[in-house]
């Protein structure tokens, strides 16, 4: 049988399977770190933060997944602590959601889901968003697309 077609056996499997699980839910042990949605999506590693190296720039990471239906996570790194603004824009710049005002945040590498909602809870429809991190002197945009 060629190996493309062999089906894993063994503690591969099972890890797996319960890394496939957790991240159905949306949750993860803190000691998987922040790299544990990639392993488990196969997302390339080069688009995610290497949370045991020192942060030395600020920097918005390409949202994962995406495209997406019904959430999606934003990744962010700050070189030292600054407050924090993230927004969420329709693609004719209205504000669809605010998830983060001027809030305090210690350097490191951070996260935060979007569920797809606009500020008032209502489903946002499908088509293209920016999220926009304004962060100390720095603002960054990244591009997401919402399928319903």
């Amino acid at each position: 049988m060629p190996d493309l077609l062999r089906i894993p056996r063994g503690p591969t499997l099972l890890v797996g399977a319960i890394l496939l699980v957790v991240s159905w839910a949306g949750e993860c042990p803190a000691e998987w770190g922040q790299n544990w949605g990639a392993m488990v999506w196969g997302e390339s590693f080069s688009s995610v933060p290497d949370v045991d190296r020192a942060v030395t720039e600020f920097a918005l990471y390409p949202n994962f997944p995406n495209p997406f239906n019904p959430r999606t996570v934003i990744r962010y790194a700050l070189p030292e602590s600054a407050p924090v603004t993230l927004r969420v824009y329709s693609v004719d710049g209205r504000t669809v959601r605010t998830l983060m005002v001027s809030s305090s945040q210690p350097a490191g590498y951070h996260e935060r889901v979007w569920d797809g909602a606009d500020d008032s809870g209502q489903a946002a429809a499908t088509g293209v968003y920016f999220c926009t991190m304004d962060a100390g002197q720095t603002r960054q945009t990244i591009r997401m697309v919402l399928i319903r």
